[in-house]
């Protein structure tokens, strides 16, 4: 049975790439039914997870595949079936929610059940949001015109490689702080998938060249179901944790003040 759950996912995903590369027009069964099939197959796995593995890093993920899930769900029903996007707000917001609620799941995800120490979230935080900051900063003056940055359809933009950026440095951090195994490395591929593909559907949007059922779509995908098949091995709680260097701590609480 195990065999089974773990091969419907990439043999889902294998199927939806093919059918894109054979045939790259929009499909209602390929692009709302299939796609929507894969990321409810990816919260299944995620849902029978180990036991071994930290409760609140599984809920935090699992509450944010669902509602990205939705957030597609709504994004394809206004594509096939809405003559104007009823539903372009709300799928937005559901999208942002997937960064904050993983970052919570990255954060716990290799902890196994211990605890975190308050001093270590702490530098955490100061060393995570002080480097997103001036990251951020950066990637939005080279993307973005100054006309551009003004419209408000573009704030979201910003939030989505904001949001990446934050994914990013979390993972970094926790490569610095625990020992690297199967699992975390599973959830950083599928984190760095789904941030290129967030860049890569940035870059076709400000160049209105972005359609829908392309790869930037796929990549989330593919991004979801790695992120759901790092729960899948059961969890080694041997892993020690490193506290985060000083220095590094002490840089990141001058680049925000130096950059306001």
């Amino acid at each position: 049975m195990s065999r089974v759950k773990f091969s419907l996912l990439p043999l889902a995903i294998t199927l939806h790439l093919s059918w894109q590369l054979i045939e790259p027009e929009q499909s209602i069964a390929r692009d709302l039914i299939l796609y929507n099939c894969i990321w409810l197959l990816a919260l299944t796995l995620i849902a029978f997870a180990p036991i071994t593995f930290d409760r609140v890093a599984l809920a935090s993920m699992s509450i944010a595949v669902f509602l990205w899930g939705i957030g597609s769900l709504a994004s394809s029903f206004d594509q096939f079936f809405s003559p104007a996007p009823r539903f372009l707000l709300a799928s937005q917001l559901l999208y942002t929610l997937f960064y904050p609620l993983m970052l919570i799941a990255i954060t716990r995800f290799s902890v196994g059940k211990a605890r975190l120490r308050p001093t270590e979230l702490l530098d955490s935080l100061i060393f995570g949001l002080g480097f997103t900051s001036l990251i951020s900063a950066l990637l939005m003056a080279m993307i973005f015109s100054d006309d551009s940055l003004l419209q408000s359809s573009n704030y979201f933009l910003i939030f989505y490689s904001v949001g990446d950026l934050s994914l990013l440095l979390v993972l970094a951090m926790t490569s610095i702080t625990r020992k690297v195994n199967f699992n975390s490395g599973l959830l950083a591929l599928g984190i760095s998938i789904f941030a290129i593909s967030d860049i890569y559907y940035l870059w076709l949007a400000v160049n209105e060249r972005y359609t829908f059922g392309s790869l930037a779509d796929s990549g989330w995908l593919l991004a979801i179901a790695l992120i759901a098949h790092s729960t899948f091995r059961r969890f080694d709680e041997t892993s020690n944790l490193r506290p985060i260097h000083p220095a590094l701590v002490a840089l990141s609480i001058f680049i925000t003040p130096i950059l306001l």
